[in-house]
C-alpha cells in the first residue's frame, strides 16, 4: 500500500514544546462511518481529530488548532493555489486510495504508518533543536574564562531550566533522585564509602540521566493513562546515542548513566540487554534511586503506588534486588532509609500521609 505524501515538509519549523500534540483531519471524505471508524478504532486516543469539508475551513481556525496531518482521498485534486496554501502552513498532507479508505483494517494500518512517520520527524526535528540549543551554550560558555568544575555546573544549571521548562515532572524528579544519593551514602558501610568527588559526580549524573527526556514529544512524556506500545517504545528512546545531547568532554563522564540507567540487573533491561556488573557501578545506584522517586513520585499513574506504607514501597525494591536491581544497592540503600526517620517523615509529609513512616519487623 503506497502513501504518497503531497509535500515533505516538517511539520513545525519552531518545537513548540507547550502545544506538542499532534492532531489529524480527514479532508473532503464524505462518508461518516469512515471517519467514525477512523475515531472510534485509532489506539492513539490523545490525538485531536477534525472533519474539514474545504480548506477555508483551516483560514477559521486559531494557529494552535490546525491539524497536523490531513488525510485526503486520491481522487480530490488540489490546485495550485491550495498547494501554496498548504505549504504556507506547514501541514503535512496524505493521499490515500478508495480501497483503503473503505477498507477498515487498511485504513487504520495506513494512519498510523503516517502517525508513525510523523512521530519519527518529530522526534528528529527535536533533536536537532535540543543538540543546537546545547552546542550553543556549550560554545558560549568555551569562550569564557571558567574552570572546569564551573563549566560543568552551568552546562547542567542551564540543562535544567530546559528541562523544567518541558515538564515540570520530570524536573522534580532528577532532583530528588539526586537528593537520594546522600541517603543511599547513608547506608554504605565505612569501607565503602564514596569520596566527596565521587558524591558529586553521583549527584550531577542524577541532574542529567533524564536528558534524553527533552526529545521526547509532550503528548507522551505527560500522558496521564497507560502507555500503548508505540508510546512505550518512543519513551524507551530518550536513553538513545542520539538522544544524549552533550558534545563537551566535561558531560561525557556522564553519558553510560544516561544511557544505561533502564538496564536491568538480569539482563532484561534495555536499550542494551546488559547484565550483572558489567553495568556500570554509578549506573547500577541510579537505576534504584531513579526506580524508588518513580514509585513514590506524586505522578498520576502511580496514584495507587502512592497508597502504600513506605515499608511497602521498600519491600518492592527487595523483591526486584537480583532481577532489576542490583542486590547490594537495594540494601545499602534501604539500609540508608532506615537510618533517617526523618528523611522517612519528610517523604510522608510531602505527599500528605500517604506513605505512612517505616516500620521494622519485630
Amino acid at each position: 500500500m503506497d502513501i504518497i505524501p503531497i509535500t515533505d515538509l516538517m511539520i513545525d519549523d519552531k518545537y513548540n514544546t507547550i502545544h506538542d500534540i499532534y492532531r489529524i483531519a480527514f479532508y473532503n471524505i464524505h462518508n461518516f462511518d469512515i471517519e467514525k471508524m477512523i475515531s472510534f478504532s485509532l489506539p492513539y486516543n490523545n490525538f485531536f481529530k477534525y472533519r474539514l469539508v474545504n480548506l477555508d475551513s483551516l483560514l477559521k481556525r486559531g494557529y494552535y488548532e490546525l491539524p497536523d496531518i490531513v488525510i485526503l482521498n486520491e481522487k480530490h485534486d488540489i490546485s495550485e493555489e491550495e498547494k501554496e496554501f498548504i505549504d504556507s502552513l506547514n501541514i503535512k498532507f496524505y493521499y490515500v486510495s478508495e480501497g483503503i479508505l473503505n477498507n477498515h483494517d487498511y485504513l487504520i494500518q495506513t494512519t498510523e504508518e503516517i502517525l508513525n512517520s510523523v512521530y519519527k520527524s518529530k522526534v528528529h526535528k527535536a533533536i536537532q533543536i535540543e543538540k543546537q540549543n546545547i552546542l550553543s551554550m556549550e560554545k558560549e560558555i568555551e569562550n569564557q574564562d571558567l574552570d572546569e568544575k564551573e563549566i560543568v555546573d552551568i552546562l547542567i544549571r542551564e540543562t535544567l531550566n530546559h528541562i523544567r521548562e518541558k515538564d515540570d515532572v520530570t524536573y522534580s524528579h532528577i532532583k530528588k533522585v539526586s537528593d537520594y544519593v546522600d541517603i543511599f551514602v547513608d547506608g554504605l558501610p565505612e569501607e565503602e564509602k564514596l569520596s566527596e568527588s565521587q558524591i558529586v559526580f553521583l549527584k550531577n549524573a542524577a541532574l542529567v540521566h533524564d536528558i534524553g527526556k527533552l526529545v521526547i514529544p509532550n503528548q507522551i512524556l505527560k500522558k496521564e493513562s497507560k502507555l500503548d506500545k508505540f508510546e512505550y517504545d518512543c519513551i524507551k528512546s530518550h536513553v538513545s546515542e542520539d538522544a544524549y545531547l552533550y558534545e563537551n568532554e566535561l558531560l561525557q563522564e556522564y553519558k553510560e548513566i544516561a544511557l544505561a540507567h533502564h538496564e536491568r540487573y538480569d539482563g532484561t533491561g534495555y536499550p542494551n540487554g546488559i547484565k550483572g556488573e558489567n553495568i556500570p557501578y554509578f549506573t547500577r545506584i541510579i537505576s534504584v534511586l531513579d526506580a524508588f522517586e518513580a514509585m513514590t513520585g506524586n505522578r498520576p499513574y502511580v496514584k495507587n503506588q502512592q497508597k502504600k506504607t513506605l515499608y511497602n514501597i521498600l519491600d518492592d525494591l527487595n523483591k526486584n534486588s537480583g532481577t532489576q536491581f542490583d542486590p547490594y544497592v537495594v540494601r545499602c540503600f534501604i539500609i540508608g532509609i532506615v537510618n533517617n526517620p526523618e528523611f522517612q517523615i519528610s517523604l510522608s509529609e510531602e505527599y500528605g500521609g500517604t506513605l505512612k513512616r517505616l516500620k521494622k519487623k519485630k
